[in-house]
Parts: C-alpha cells; sequence; structure tokens
C-alpha cells in the first residue's frame, strides 16, 4: 500500500511539475514577446528622433553656409568700400599737403614784401 501510494504520488507530482513547468515557460515566453514588442517600439521612437534631428542639424548647417556667404559677401564690400576711403583719404592728405605747401609759399613771398 505504501507502493502503491508512493507510485501515485511521484506520478501526480511529476505530472504537476509537468504542467508547472510549462506554465512557467508560457509565461516567460509571453513576457519576452511583450517585451520585444515594447523594445521595438521604442526603438521605432528613437529612430524618428534620430531622423528628425537629422532634418534639424541639415537645416541648421544650410543656416549657417547661407550666413557664412553673406558674410563673405559683406566683408568683400566692406573691403572695397575701405579701398574708396582710403584713396579718398590719401587724396585730401595730398590735397592738404599741397595746400599746406602754398600757404608756406604764400607766407615767404608776403615776408618778402
Amino acid at each position: 500500500m505504501a507502493a502503491a501510494y508512493l507510485s501515485r504520488s511521484r506520478g501526480v507530482a511529476g505530472v504537476g511539475t509537468t504542467k508547472g513547468l510549462f506554465f512557467i515557460f508560457t509565461l516567460l515566453c509571453v513576457v519576452h514577446l511583450a517585451t520585444a514588442l515594447t523594445h521595438k517600439e521604442h526603438l521605432v521612437k528613437i529612430r524618428e528622433t534620430v531622423e528628425e534631428s537629422q532634418r534639424k542639424l541639415d537645416t541648421i548647417k544650410a543656416q549657417r553656409t547661407d550666413l557664412q556667404e553673406k558674410v563673405k559677401r559683406f566683408m568683400v564690400e566692406t573691403d572695397v568700400q575701405f579701398e574708396v576711403l582710403d584713396k579718398q583719404i590719401q587724396m585730401v592728405e595730398e590735397g592738404v599737403g599741397t595746400w599746406k605747401k602754398s600757404i608756406k609759399l604764400f607766407e615767404e613771398l608776403h615776408t618778402e614784401f
């Protein structure tokens, strides 16, 4: 009788353990699948964020290039304006030098008379 009880106990325990392991295995698979889907959704969001960041970066680079070209054009125009101003200053200095010489000559002539 004890042998029969032991035999039944093991049989029941063996079936119960198998069902328990199957349940745990199934539960782990479902959890793994849910986690994988969640990670895929997260990866999709990360990918979208990276793509949006890349578009913004491209826009900023284009704006920087445009601004750089405008600054270069401004610098060229400014250099041309400075060259014109330098020539005008040189002409005025030459004119002032000529007038100073003329005044000196007139003063010398005036003192002789």
